[in-house]
């Protein structure tokens, strides 16, 4: 009975040190996982028509798949929207969005807001509707809530104008006192 003991003990070890080897095997043979997923980008260079002090920021949707920005095709020529997912190596053009200056995601991601000739405009993430919200004179920020209420701030105007992401009349949200320093 105690040669079957040991014996027993002995199956138990040489199981347990079998598995220790194999899980050690099995991690070694699978591929790293890894948080940070690795992104590139490729963009030809080009010469924006705008100083680096006023150059536009991309934007990265809420969701963190996609990238919009503003850029020229070719040097000098027209800025167009550009969208870029993070799953492809390279951008695309939104046609129809020439003058897209200051991009802005839709809450969703799946529209981006932009100017373009004193007007404040929306795309679909896949380009296939364009639409114009209201006309904004030198607008150069907006933001989207999930309220699909779009503010946007102006270079001609302290205030901060409120729109419907659906379209209408901007009305204003804020009166700063510019003579108090207010911006």
């Amino acid at each position: 009975k105690r040669m079957w003991d040991r014996a027993g003990w002995a199956v138990a070890a040489l199981a347990s040190v079998a598995a220790i080897v194999f899980a050690v095997a099995a991690r070694r043979a699978a591929p790293e996982e890894s948080d940070a997923a690795s992104i590139h980008f490729t963009q030809s260079a080009v010469a924006l028509p705008v100083t680096l002090g006023a150059m536009p920021v991309p934007a990265i949707s809420p969701d963190g798949r996609h990238l919009a920005y503003a850029a020229p095709r070719v040097q000098g020529g027209a800025v167009f929207l550009w969208i870029r997912s993070f799953d492809d190596v390279d951008a695309r053009v939104v046609e129809g969005t020439d003058g897209a200056l200051y991009p802005f995601w839709s809450p969703d991601s799946r529209s981006v807001g932009f100017f373009s000739a004193d007007r404040l405009k929306v795309v679909s993430l896949d380009g296939s509707r364009l639409r114009e919200l209201c006309a904004v004179s030198q607008g150069r920020r907006g933001t989207w809530g999930a309220d699909d209420v779009i503010l946007v701030s102006t270079n001609s105007n302290p205030r901060i104008l409120r729109v419907s992401a659906s379209g209408g009349e901007p009305t204003a949200i804020t009166t700063p006192d510019v003579a108090q320093g207010e911006r």
